[in-house]
């Protein structure tokens, strides 16, 4: 296990070899990112192990909820890095010279760090727990204030002493691994407290005065009732700037491993009542519960699921043999657990699954695949649960009830410029999502949550509101819209989709349309088994990197060819919808995109161009429905 002193001996030999902090640090930062040492790392959430690995390597894995817009500086030195604030650091050792151990300001970037919202196996949590969807609870203002203020009392009762002389020398507790371990063992024991005093008002305490945790959805399970405040150092600038660009990475929604130690800042642990400008931090942190929020120094990071950063990611590639049998295993999959045997509807599902946002052009997404299934047999709470157990990153319901929830809950994020933080909304979700839709109950005059939803869904855009101006941040998140109805005018016309599939358990098709089913190759399986296999699969899939050479110029003139044919030979087919990203047009041909990366293919062919021909005519034929006029 490493150990943060094995760290900076590193640190101390690789500056004294190469004679930059910078290359030691980098260095550093290829060692933690090793196989063998990403899989001995700690987690961090749950954070109950947090007290017993206060020196060791931790692992936070998470979505970035909000980054801290300002840079801020960190004191480090080659020869005692993790020692080198001035708030907390003796004179250097006689042993070093002041140049050995000179002081370097190192550039960082703060992010406030949540469990992924709607994910299941990222984190191993305690089965023994009582596992509760709406177990989201946090401190009241008043709880987390008064907690607050005793511990900053008995911080400064026993530190502050009348014959120190140093009148601006900024009060602490103690030295940093004794203080270290005190806080570690405050937020295993706060941890552990707080899943045993859960509660449904997920609403109200989500953004009471906004001291919570600030979770856009309750969480998974009691002990993902947590956040981590991670510092994460930036590389140096070069002389002509050329880093510039690369510095700071970080996004919002994106989900990151954090490599690094327990961090805890005198800045946040010494401020006085009386002093509020000490208090002011991003996140209003002095007011966050120490036994709730973690802190880590992060010497090291890797990308698991970023619209930004989706070339770094390295996963394990299907071969080429493997990839039509473990297409043909999560077909019969989503035909056995989830459309009861209808495998066109499977089909589509797995289409719709495998799409994702490749670019975003003047306000467009490319390459996404809103999916809208209607039945009467319908129930949107079971699909989103089976749907849980494969999808790669999280998935999330939302239901009628939830869109339309009563202040102050919110769809969008919002900044509270009293209290300095962005609150979070239900449609701020980690890139790489899957959300579900159950819009039986929403009615066509339904419209208080219609501008948030139409940007995240055809513009694959999460609005963030700030006092004078809205932003708009491009996500990438895969929406699934059930309607329980065999009426569709009675749809909310956002959620009309130009694929409108009708599920059919009783309905067979042809072997032509899809893969051969052979239920005894996946008997040997348990369920858990089968659907980690589909998983894996859907992870490799949305992790293809989409090529920026143009499709040959003679695909895609078939393509133009196909796309007529099928609006002049199949009656109904084009929608004729005015939001190009709602067009059948388009829809068709990111269908085609679909299908290619369904079997590891970056671009498609005339194959994926005639497969999708087929199964719109026999999507259409079901719904029997002309919409020519």
């Amino acid at each position: 296990m490493t150990t943060k002193a094995e760290v900076e001996k590193q640190i101390r030999r690789q500056s004294a070899e190469t004679g930059s902090l910078s290359a030691a640090l980098q260095s550093v930062q290829d060692f933690l990112l090793s196989p063998n040492q990403r899989s001995l790392a700690v987690d961090v959430f749950p954070s109950c192990h947090l007290a017993e690995a206060v020196d060791q390597l931790c692992r936070c894995r998470g979505m970035i909820q909000e980054v801290q817009p300002e840079v801020n500086l960190f004191c480090a030195s080659s020869q005692h890095f993790f020692s080198s604030s001035p708030a907390t650091t003796a004179a250097p050792a006689s042993s070093h010279s002041k140049e050995e151990d000179a002081i370097e300001l190192i550039e960082v970037v703060s992010l406030y760090v949540i469990p992924v919202p709607g994910n299941d196996h990222f984190y191993a949590v305690d089965d023994g727990a009582a596992q509760n969807t709406e177990a989201a609870h946090a401190m009241s203002s008043g709880e987390v204030h008064a907690e607050r203020k005793r511990r900053d009392r008995e911080c400064l009762q026993t530190t502050v002493s009348p014959n120190s002389g140093d009148e601006h020398r900024l009060p602490h507790c103690e030295e940093e691994s004794d203080r270290s371990h005190k806080v570690a063992k405050t937020a295993a024991d706060d941890a552990k407290t707080e899943g045993a005093s859960t509660t449904a008002h997920v609403t109200d305490n989500a953004t009471r005065g906004g001291l919570s945790l600030n979770f856009p959805h309750p969480s998974r399970h009691p002990q993902l009732q947590t956040a981590c405040i991670v510092t994460v150092l930036l590389p140096s600038a070069s002389s002509d700037g050329e880093l510039d660009r690369h510095r700071n990475r970080f996004r919002m929604n994106d989900v990151i491993d954090f490599y690094g130690f327990q961090h805890f800042p005198d800045d946040q642990l010494a401020a006085s009542e009386e002093d509020d400008f000490l208090r002011f931090s991003a996140w209003n942190a002095a007011e966050l519960s120490k036994g709730l929020v973690s802190r880590l120094l992060c010497m090291a990071y890797h990308p698991v699921s970023s619209l930004h950063l989706r070339c770094a990611v390295s996963t394990t590639p299907l071969e080429a043999a493997n990839v039509a049998e473990r297409r043909a295993h999560a077909l019969r999959y989503l035909s056995e657990h989830l459309t009861e045997g209808d495998d066109l509807t499977a089909e589509y599902v797995l289409l719709h699954l495998c799409a994702k946002v490749t670019a975003h052009t003047d306000a467009l997404s490319v390459g996404d695949l809103p999916l809208l299934v209607t039945s009467p047999r319908l129930c949107a709470e079971e699909w989103s649960r089976k749907l849980r157990h494969i999808t790669p990153v999280a998935e999330v319901l939302l239901s009628s009830k939830t869109l339309r929830a009563p202040a102050p809950a919110r769809l969008t994020p919002r900044y509270n410029n009293e209290l300095n933080f962005l609150q979070s909304g239900l449609l701020q979700v980690a890139n790489g999502s899957h959300v579900t839709v159950d819009c039986t109950a929403l009615g066509t005059q339904d419209g208080a949550w219609y501008e948030g939803m139409l940007a995240l869904v055809h513009k694959q855009l999460l609005l963030l509101e700030y006092p004078y101006q809205t932003l708009e941040l491009p996500v990438d998140v895969s929406v699934l819209a059930l309607h329980a109805a065999q009426d569709l005018t009675a749809l909310h016309p956002l959620f009309q989709f130009a694929l409108c599939m009708r599920w059919d358990p009783s309905c067979s098709v042809s072997p032509s349309l899809v893969s051969s089913r052979s239920p005894e190759k996946d008997a040997a399986q348990s369920p858990s088994h089968a659907s980690d296999a589909v998983r894996r699969y859907l992870n490799a899939v949305r992790q293809l990197p989409a090529k920026a050479e143009e499709v040959d110029e003679s695909i895609s003139s078939r393509a133009s060819s196909a796309l007529l044919e099928m609006a002049r030979d199949i009656p109904g087919w084009n929608n004729r919808d005015p939001l190009l990203h709602n067009n059948s047009f388009s829809a068709a041909t990111s269908l085609m995109r679909a299908h290619a990366a369904s079997y590891m293919r970056s671009n498609f062919t005339t194959e994926d161009i005639a497969m999708v021909r087929k199964l719109e005519q026999a999507r259409v034929a079901r719904l029997g429905v002309d919409r020519s006029g």
